[in-house]
Parts: structure tokens; sequence; C-alpha cells
């Protein structure tokens, strides 16, 4: 019993170790989640997103970007609902990663019909406007100029999130076969 415990945990933990290995020609990969707070807009509030995609220490072009909250606040067109995925090509999509930290943003997009548009330090300049906007502008979460205006975090990794489940479960496991091995909750000999 304790022969096949072990190979299966071996075996566990190989495959384990594969499936978290990238590619040798991937380059790591980077999520940021962001949040601008209103401070010029007509629309009292936060909106929060994540941006996508990005290569560590360079700077890259997102793969996406999602919007998951706004103000309640703002009218919402029918066709708008969270995580709303902007889709379409940027007028600007720059990001740069040094040593795991967002340094600089340069991003802008709206929607073919211009009921959406996010706007992070349009023109990289460390000085340009940030702004979520719907209805064709009529209400705006503005957070102020530059890149100080967005608060970015990098977002947990969904390799470490299954990292920790699995040791986790590995040290579960030790945990129940240990207390089974002391005896304990067995029935001992009757008196």
């Amino acid at each position: 019993m304790r022969t096949v415990f072990k190979a299966s945990l071996w075996a566990v933990c190989a495959a384990f170790v594969v499936l978290m290995t990238p590619p040798a020609y991937a380059a790591p990969q980077m999520n940021f989640d962001f949040s601008m707070t209103d401070t010029t807009g007509n629309v009292s509030g936060t909106v929060t997103g994540e941006i996508f995609g990005l290569t560590a220490n360079t700077t890259s072009s997102a793969s996406s970007v999602e919007v998951f909250s706004w103000p309640a606040g703002m009218a919402n067109p029918d066709s708008v609902t969270t995580p709303l995925t902007l889709t379409g090509t940027p007028v600007d999509n720059s990001f740069t990663i040094s040593s795991g930290a967002l340094t600089a943003a340069n991003y802008e997009i709206s929607s073919a019909d211009s009921n959406v548009q996010l706007r992070l330090d349009v023109g990289g300049t460390g000085s340009g406007p940030n702004a979520f906007t719907l209805n064709n502008f009529t209400n705006e979460v503005q957070s102020g100029n530059g890149f100080s205006g967005v608060t970015y975090t990098p977002a947990p990794e969904p390799g470490s999130v299954a990292i920790c489940l699995v040791g986790a479960a590995i040290l579960l496991t030790f945990r129940v076969r240990k207390h089974k091995n002391n005896g304990l909750g067995t029935a001992g000999p009757a008196v």
C-alpha cells in the first residue's frame, strides 16, 4: 500500500512539474490589475479591471484588457455588461514592466460605436489623461492625468495558485496518513 502511495505521489509531482514548465521559447507573461478613482470626471466612483499578456521586463502590448467594475452612477448602455472585454484595435497599446512592476502605460481604445472608451496615460508622457467613459462621453470617471493617476498591481498567476493548491493537497494527504498511522480513530482491543 505504501509503495503504491509513493508511486502515485511521484507521478503527480512529475506531471505537475511538466505542466507548469513553460516552453523554452516563451517569455514570461504578466497580468496587472488596475484601479482608477474619479477626481475630475462627472461620475464619482472607481473603475477596476485587468491588463493581460504583458511581457516581463520590457515594453510590450497588452493582449487584452477587461473592465470588471465601474460606478453605478454611470448610465449603462444595454450592450455593456461586466466583465467588459475591450475589443477592436487600440489607438495606443504600450506598457513597460521593470523588475515585476508596471512603470509606464500608454493605452487608448474605443468601441466601434464610441459607447465605451478607456484611456491610461494617453501619450505615455507621464501626464496623459486616464479615463473610462460610457454613452459617447456622457458619463466619465477621470482620475487625473499621468501614470500615477491609476494604481497598478501584479495579478496572481494561475500557475502560482495551482502550486499552492497542490502543496496544500500533499500536506493534507501526509497529515491524514500520519493520523491513521498513529492509531487514532481506530478501535482498540476490547477490555
